[in-house]
């Protein structure tokens, strides 16, 4: 067996030699680099080190500097805060740019939400916010600091082991429109499946009953389970800026007195610090608009037209989560991500109760 460790820039670190995985002590040779990633010395495992030297002019502080914030840069638009942050740790704090060090601190925060790290999730917010405040900063803070608690462990594992797991469904059935799209389970609109209890309970929360302690326990738990899944099973928490809801039919609407959807998108709000642009997607089409029935091509030529996008606000630049009940052709969330791109989105996701497989 041979063990080889990086650090946290992708460089090799250590590598050891072969040994039997019996308890045999571990022999390493460590690596250490200069500013520019060149390897300046080996050293064995009896202490002995073989060090490098490079012709040629060295750069001086002033391009190491640059180097170093270049590289910053470059890592942070992979979407690695850490890597970034490492080669921002290599410039004179006089010498770092507040925009770049606040953006890198943003995007350490949204590391730490991944993660479920709440304090340190407001920790970084609050520094990036103290070096350059933006709109996007400030309502995430203020988001942090008043989130709600996710559902507990019994409820996520007793939730859990009841649905149906969506099979047919791919992070990456929608690309390029949508950069990754996941759901908590498989919905069954008919046949022998229709009967399972995650397929009653996700037509029980699409329209709750009129008992208002009723419809609020429904909806606690479908929303809550939805923030937990998110947290545990996704990597949105790391790329996501904004939270958008697939608009409501008035109609549907005006008989339910609510929006799945729209449950959804404030429950991450509340939950994950998300801000919810309620504004972003607008609903344009006619109210008799029914999908149902149609061929996955037929389905693209209907929502056409169906939305519209009012204001994206702090969420332009930025990337968005679009959030449905049940996505069956993508249609609809494909249709969503192209409005929500032209009106200015860097990228977008989705997210839904359910994938329809039968």
């Amino acid at each position: 067996v041979v063990n080889n460790y990086t650090n946290i820039i992708g460089q090799l670190a250590t590598v050891s030699r072969p040994f039997r995985n019996d308890g045999d002590p571990l022999q390493s040779t460590a690596f250490t680099y200069d500013n520019l990633g060149r390897v300046l010395a080996r050293t064995f495992p009896d202490g002995d080190a073989v060090r490098y030297a490079y012709l040629g002019r060295p750069p001086g502080k002033a391009g190491l500097v640059e180097l170093s914030l270049g590289r910053a840069r470059t890592a942070l638009e992979e979407g690695s805060g850490s890597i970034a942050m490492e080669w921002l740790n290599q410039v004179p704090e006089d010498k770092r740019p507040s925009g770049l060090e606040a953006e890198i601190n943003y995007e350490m925060s949204k590391e730490a939400a991944s993660r479920g790290e709440w304090d340190v999730f407001e920790k970084f917010l609050t520094s990036a916010n103290r070096k350059t405040p933006t709109p996007l900063y400030q309502k995430r803070l203020e988001l942090a600091r008043r989130r709600q608690p996710l559902i507990d462990d019994h409820k996520w594992e007793t939730l859990d082991r009841s649905i149906d797991p969506a099979t047919r469904l791919s992070a990456d059935s929608f690309s390029p429109l949508l950069s990754g799209v996941w759901t908590c389970g498989a919905y069954h609109s008919r046949g022998s499946g229709s009967g399972s209890p995650w397929s009653q309970f996700l037509r029980q929360a699409k329209n709750p009953s009129t008992d208002s302690v009723e419809r609020q326990a429904v909806l606690g738990i479908a929303t809550g389970f939805f923030c937990r899944l998110i947290l545990e099973r996704t990597p949105l928490l790391s790329n996501i800026d904004a939270v958008a809801a697939i608009p409501a039919n008035p109609a549907r609407y005006g008989e339910r007195s609510m929006s799945l959807p729209d449950e959804l998108a404030g429950a991450l709000e509340k939950q994950l610090a998300i801000p919810f642009i309620f504004t972003a997607l607008i609903y344009e089409a006619s109210a008799d608009l029914e999908l149902r029935g149609l061929s996955w091509a037929e389905r693209r030529r209907a929502v056409r037209g169906s939305m519209s996008t009012g204001a994206l606000g702090i969420a332009v630049g930025r990337s968005v989560l679009v959030v449905d009940d049940v996505v069956t052709s993508g249609a609809t969330l494909c249709e969503a991500a192209r409005i929500l791109r032209d009106a200015g989105a860097r990228d977008v996701y989705g997210m839904t109760m359910s994938h329809t497989e039968g």
